[in-house]
């Protein structure tokens, strides 16, 4: 495993965290909002959801496989251990979390028997067989992960805000635009 080898991230970093980030807020909005959709929008609405969704976990692996290949920039030499920790734990959180979501929506709508119809081309096979309890409960699950996604986001764009307006090092540049990056 190669860590820290360049001084930004690579545009393939890049793309996928900024897509990544595009399409947590749209799943985001569509989870809050779907049940104020007019009937006939929910079900196109909810398989988008789900597309998306997919679609997040696909970009992780990627983006979790490329970070252990290509590396990722080192962190400032002057940042105290323990915000080195917090953030590393932070990152791995984010990628625990955008793993389990989708995953755990992919089982809910199996337990649930309803279909994940993948961008409208053909459904997903199903994960687990139909259980209505546990459905019920990975619905919460769901639920959960989405709010702890949105707290740990916000955590984590607040951090890169405080080292390009505070501490003034070029870790938000890293991931914005590469250049000298980190």
């Amino acid at each position: 495993m190669r860590t820290e080898l360049h001084a930004s991230y690579s545009a393939f970093s890049r793309a996928v965290h900024w897509l990544t980030l595009v399409l947590f807020v749209g799943l985001f909005l569509i989870g809050w909002f779907l049940d104020d959709l007019p009937q006939e929008m929910r079900p196109p609405t909810l398989q988008l959801h789900k597309s998306f969704g997919i679609t997040v976990l696909a970009l992780t692996v990627l983006r979790l496989i490329w970070r252990f290949a290509a590396g990722v920039p080192p962190m400032p030499a002057d940042l105290p251990a323990w915000q080195k920790l917090a953030a590393r734990a932070a990152q791995y959180a984010l990628y625990g979390l955008l793993l389990a979501q989708p995953l755990v929506g992919w089982l809910w709508s199996s337990a649930a028997t309803k279909p994940i119809n993948f961008y409208f081309l053909g459904q997903l096979p199903w994960l687990i067989g139909p259980d209505k309890q546990l459905s019920r409960t990975l619905a919460g699950l769901h639920g959960t992960i989405a709010w702890a996604l949105l707290v740990l986001i916000a955590i984590h764009a607040a951090a890169a805000l405080y080292h390009h307006f505070v501490r003034r090092d070029r870790v938000l540049l890293a991931m914005v635009g590469g250049g000298a990056g980190r």
